[in-house]
């Protein structure tokens, strides 16, 4: 049994977005043993994961103030179904007021912690040279101090390195006229490269990602995104003429995403002034501003709905007639989606049912979307009002497109392909180590 460690931000919990899609990723991979070094409040609850051990910023705080309580642990994994990250009234209310405002500062004291935090510990030496992995799987994220424990778990192991990035997280093809968000990305982009050059293989998540990263890292990199089976196809859709057509979004608002569903919400209240013709349900998790709920709870239009676990979008997406994708197309955020692919996309998919895109085309996930015919795609208003008249007018469209979305999934994101690539990438690194 071949050992992996897996170095991530957040727990690998199958109700976080890392958890899932990692779980999904590593499902059925006979002969390997997972452990997961994380670094964020939460539990793993995922019985893939053998071992996990923790080391947060609260715990590096709380290890300055008292050096005989630890700043890292090995933890349980638990079987349960929610993601509970133990924080008191105040420190929710901390982290929710930065999830709403993300101010560069905030980001930089949190760094501090971990700059001046003993996350170097005894208790973490023990851990890993007990464990004793064969190959490293790790994310690469736009934060130095994950890069930094990265780079440590390669010194201290010598194992082969696999990093997989999946956003934008290196090059300067973004806009923000704050000068700290580039003096930020600046230190940023130094340790993603720092890593990336110890990597003996790279995973990327789009086309367009690894066609830039190809040249700028001089590296083949692996198109890698979470992954359905599709070989079995679902209940074809069948449209309930006792409601109105009802559209599903589920996933981060954030990142002015919440922008590009409004302005969805206004061509739909245009078009429902005649009649209820659609209503847009939207399940996040996203701490919500007073803007926010404005703008997205409208009555006869669109309904917050609030988070749900993973178990339940599902059951969710079979009950909608057309599935929402919204890439941020605000100045500042648009370019965040250059390179990214949203995992929800995958879900929409095999869930049989039509998808809606809005973006733009040189957004990787748009650009997919339209490049494979696998939806509808929008850039502008007048092209979303003419897709949702073209529903009203045929709605046998909704089952067409359905198909066509179950195609695009089962040519480009069957996970057997994944796993026969990944078995093949691991088989490799361990002859040559």
């Amino acid at each position: 049994m071949k050992k992996i460690l897996v170095a991530s931000d957040t727990p690998w919990n199958t109700n976080n977005s890392f958890g899932n899609s990692y779980a999904n990723i590593f499902d059925k991979l006979e002969g390997y043993e997972i452990a997961n070094i994380y670094c964020k409040e939460g539990i793993v609850n995922d019985k893939r994961v053998s071992r996990a051990f923790k080391v947060t910023a609260k715990m590096l705080l709380k290890n300055l103030q008292n050096p005989s309580c630890p700043s890292g642990i090995e933890t349980g994994i638990e079987d349960i179904k929610e993601d509970h990250a133990e924080f008191t009234k105040c420190e929710h209310a901390v982290i929710n007021f930065g999830k709403k405002y993300r101010f560069q500062i905030f980001f930089w004291i949190y760094g501090c912690i971990w700059r001046i935090g003993k996350w170097n510990s005894l208790e973490l030496e023990e851990f890993v040279a007990d464990y004793n992995p064969d190959l490293l799987f790790c994310p690469i994220y736009p934060f130095t101090y994950m890069n930094r424990l990265v780079l440590e778990l390669k010194k201290k192991t010598g194992a082969p390195l696999m990093g997989y990035i999946s956003d934008d997280n290196y090059t300067f093809r973004m806009v923000n006229f704050s000068p700290l968000y580039w003096i930020n990305r600046f230190m940023m982009r130094k340790s993603v490269k720092r890593v990336v050059d110890q990597c003996d293989i790279l995973y990327v998540i789009s086309d367009i990602q690894k066609r830039e990263y190809d040249k700028i890292f001089r590296k083949d990199c692996h198109i890698l995104t979470k992954g359905k089976d599709f070989s079995v196809i679902p209940p074809s859709y069948k449209r309930n003429h006792k409601q109105p057509y009802i559209l599903v979004y589920a996933g981060n608002i954030g990142g002015a995403r919440w922008k590009t569903l409004k302005i969805i919400v206004d061509v739909m209240r245009e078009i429902n002034k005649r009649k209820l013709y659609f209503m847009l349900y939207i399940y996040t998790a996203t701490p919500l501003t007073g803007k926010m709920k404005k703008a997205l709870n409208v009555p006869g239009v669109s309904k917050l709905m609030g988070k749900i676990p993973y178990s339940e979008v599902e059951k969710k997406q079979l009950q909608a007639d057309l599935l929402l994708h919204a890439a941020p197309i605000d100045l500042i955020h648009r370019w965040e989606e250059h390179h990214g692919f949203s995992t929800k996309l995958v879900d929409y998919m095999a869930s049989n049912r039509a998808i809606l895109s809005y973006g733009f085309d040189d957004q990787a996930a748009v650009e997919h979307l339209r490049k494979h015919d696998g939806a509808f795609v929008a850039s502008n208003k007048a092209e979303l009002k003419e897709i949702f008249m073209k529903i009203i007018k045929n709605p046998r469209l909704l089952e067409e497109y359905g198909k066509k979305a179950w195609k695009c999934g089962a040519d480009f994101h069957d996970i057997k392909g994944f796993h026969k690539m990944l078995k093949k990438d691991f088989e490799s690194l361990l002859q040559e180590s």
